[in-house]
């Protein structure tokens, strides 16, 4: 007589680190908001030389993602503000994330070691939902008519601890779609796919476009990303070393 052994269901699930996060505070009185910022370490990583760009990923620094896409409220606010600097138009907030920094904090496991294909810790397309926070999920292939989710309630996340970085809204890389950089109307790179995305590919690592920064399009939202100043022990060596350059590629 043969004896059955049960399988366990949880050996198939894949856990993720809890996400350290962050919030900063901008505005003042009815115009105060937050943004939440996720730890993104690990510097120096591998490249993943299986996506778009080819290869893409790697960032040698530490630096924090914003956990969630900016929202309409929070542009209001800013632009009610003034001297923020986030506005509707996309020219005025490309101090976004650049490629390598979208990319890392989408698709890359920390843990493991390994990008995936999706940003939400798996190489199988997400569940589509309307709305929610359910581990892999993402607001994808819906009616364009229901609009993008709440930022808070975008899917599921990414190994990092970031939401939405595949599905609700495209999101505007800084880096331009040919990488040059050298035109500031030039086409930049998005990312991620939208509510009304039929095709996979739009969420995938494998998945980059272009639009003109000078349009505006109601699909389109974006994240920011913070990347702390050297320290003044730090600025002090390099300037001693000749080596004092500090700049967004």
């Amino acid at each position: 007589m043969k004896t059955a052994i049960a399988t366990p269901a949880i050996l198939a699930l894949t856990f993720f680190p809890v996400p350290t996060t962050y919030a900063d505070t901008f505005g003042s009185g009815a115009n105060q908001f937050d943004i939440e910022f996720v730890s993104i370490g690990n510097p120096d990583n591998p490249d993943d030389t299986t996506g778009t760009p080819n290869p893409a990923g790697k960032v040698e620094y530490a630096y924090r993602m914003g956990e969630f896409e900016i929202s309409r409220d929070m542009i209001t606010k800013a632009n009610n503000e003034g001297g923020l600097g986030i506005t509707l138009h996309p020219m005025d907030y490309f101090g976004g994330p650049r490629v390598d920094e979208w990319y890392k904090a989408a698709y890359y496991d920390p843990t493991a070691g390994v990008y995936f294909l999706y940003p939400t810790g798996s190489d199988d397309r997400p569940t589509s939902v309307a709305s929610g926070t359910a581990a892999d999920t993402a607001v994808w292939h819906e009616l364009y008519s229901q609009g993008p989710a709440d930022i808070t309630l975008a899917g599921g996340l990414s190994p990092y601890g970031t939401m939405g970085q595949g599905g609700n809204v495209w999101e505007w890389e800084e880096t331009e779609l040919d990488l040059v950089n050298d035109f500031s109307s030039s086409a930049r790179g998005i990312r991620g796919g939208d509510w009304e995305s039929i095709l996979p590919w739009n969420l995938r690592s494998t998945g980059r476009d272009g639009r003109d920064p000078l349009v505006e399009y109601s699909n389109m939202g974006f994240r920011v990303a913070s990347i702390p100043e050297p320290s003044t022990m730090l600025l002090g060596a390099m300037a001693a070393g000749g080596l004092l350059v500090w700049r967004r590629r």
